[in-house]
């Protein structure tokens, strides 16, 4: 639905049929098919702030939940403005509306068939630019807004020159903890936070404070520092009162998830029971809530980041035993087991960026693993990142080694992980021997474990 709305001339509005559809709502207002996985665009336009200025002109910005640009359309007059169906992807999306320009008066490219790779903040600062007498009726518009699955109909509100850039930039200079987690006991580290194909995505969700009236989602991937753990980020806000919801992990697509699943920030969730992956660094990730007061002119805000986690290791110290038994019973060769973690009971599976705690937990989780960091006489047969509330608490693991076939070869559950947010775990025991020929249930297992708080 394409609608200018003038209140004070809005009969006579509606006498113009392509200019003020809403007066009428014809069929062809609202589109009877919308695209499986996007969304049939519609945008209208409000003239409250503008009087009788006419319009025409229209270039329409689409800046996606990283502030790129992502998508351009002109329209010469209103009325092809008013018959035009959009076909947009689902997303998070910033909405910048230029009018009474003229159509090559674009953001400058490289070659003219080009999409400008500019930034929303390089954007507004073009705006500024051409707002300068060149074009006396210059008009402007904004709106951010969330496209989901079926119709969208938009409403962007309109002002004079470039009125409608009226942002403050406000850089969050992010510190991070290290990838290095204490350990509990005293055991070698395992250091590294992600895999080299990863890059550290930040979800930004900003919202009036007090309220959950969103006004900024943005999904991006956060610029390092020359100085170790320190990142930056850019907002364009208004000035006023906010609170901020923060969520940092490892992605390969700034708006594709990984091990968690973002849409939410109420509710971060690791990802369903049968994709669950455990046994990698990856699924490190680090929160922040705060609140942020944004003046009327650029600032800077020192954020630290929190690991919302614990990790733990299970390392398995009888691999010289192991071996002799193979050799005597054909067992497989260590780097030939299947390795399979199954968590006991409930495990954490949801965390709230606003209260700072996790907010569910589910049973039924698990992961394959494989062997690490091995020596002659010890490997590290798994490990994983847990949701915690900053409270020292505890799961219980069953662990099964299973030769290529799938038979079980050894077993042993009821292994007791205490945790600690922030920090690391190191588990040992006899895991290959405890329960060779079968899963052997031992309740009071008493393998070498140490934790200290």
């Amino acid at each position: 639905m394409i609608q200018i709305i003038k209140k004070a001339a809005f009969g006579l509005a509606c006498i113009t049929a392509f200019l003020l559809t809403s007066c009428d709502k014809t069929a062809h207002e609202i589109p009877e098919d919308a695209p499986d996985n996007g969304s049939t665009v519609t945008v209208g336009i409000n003239t409250d702030a503008i009087g009788d200025t006419p319009l025409k002109d229209v270039h329409l910005y689409f800046f996606d939940s990283s502030e790129m640009l992502a998508k351009h359309t002109y329209y010469p007059t209103m009325q092809s403005l008013a018959l035009d169906r959009m076909l947009m992807e689902t997303g998070y999306y910033t909405i910048f509306a230029v009018l009474n320009t003229k159509e090559s008066c674009v953001p400058t490219v490289n070659r003219a068939a080009d999409l400008p790779k500019i930034t929303f903040g390089e954007f507004c600062q073009w705006v500024k630019s051409i707002d300068n007498g060149t074009y006396p009726n210059l008009v402007t518009g904004l709106v951010r807004y969330e496209v989901k699955e079926g119709v969208s109909q938009i409403m962007i509100d309109v002002k004079k020159g470039s009125e409608a850039v009226g942002f403050s930039t406000v850089t969050l200079n992010l510190t991070f903890p290290s990838p290095r987690l204490p350990d509990f006991v005293a055991a070698q580290k395992n250091s590294r936070a992600a895999g080299d194909e990863l890059k550290l995505r930040a979800v930004i969700e900003v919202y009036n404070k007090g309220t959950d009236t969103r006004v900024l989602r943005k999904e991006e991937f956060v610029t390092a520092t020359a100085t170790e753990g320190i990142y930056t980020s850019t907002l364009q806000l208004t000035p006023g009162n906010y609170d901020v919801r923060l969520w940092a992990d490892y992605t390969t697509d700034s708006r594709t998830d990984n091990h968690y699943i973002t849409t939410d920030t109420k509710s971060i969730k690791i990802l369903g029971k049968d994709q669950y992956r455990g046994n990698t660094d990856t699924r490190d990730a680090f929160t922040k809530a705060f609140g942020l007061t944004v003046r009327n002119s650029d600032q800077s805000e020192t954020i630290t980041m929190y690991r919302p986690l614990a990790k733990y290791r299970l390392v398995a110290n009888d691999v010289a035993k192991y071996n002799q038994l193979r050799a005597e019973c054909k067992y497989p060769a260590l780097e030939d087991l299947k390795i399979s973690i199954v968590y006991e009971g409930f495990l954490p599976c949801a965390y709230n960026v606003s209260t700072q705690r996790p907010s569910d937990s589910d049973g039924g989780y698990g992961y394959a693993s494989a062997l690490s960091q091995q020596s002659d006489e010890a490997v590290t047969v798994g490990k994983d990142f847990i949701l915690v509330n900053g409270e020292q608490s505890f799961v219980t693991v069953t662990i099964l080694f299973k030769d290529a076939s799938g038979k079980t070869i050894s077993g042993i559950n009821g292994v007791r992980i205490d945790y600690h947010a922030g920090q690391l775990t190191t588990v040992t025991g006899n895991f290959f021997t405890a329960g060779v020929g079968g899963v052997r249930i031992d309740t009071n297992w008493s393998g070498d474990y140490e934790v200290n708080f």
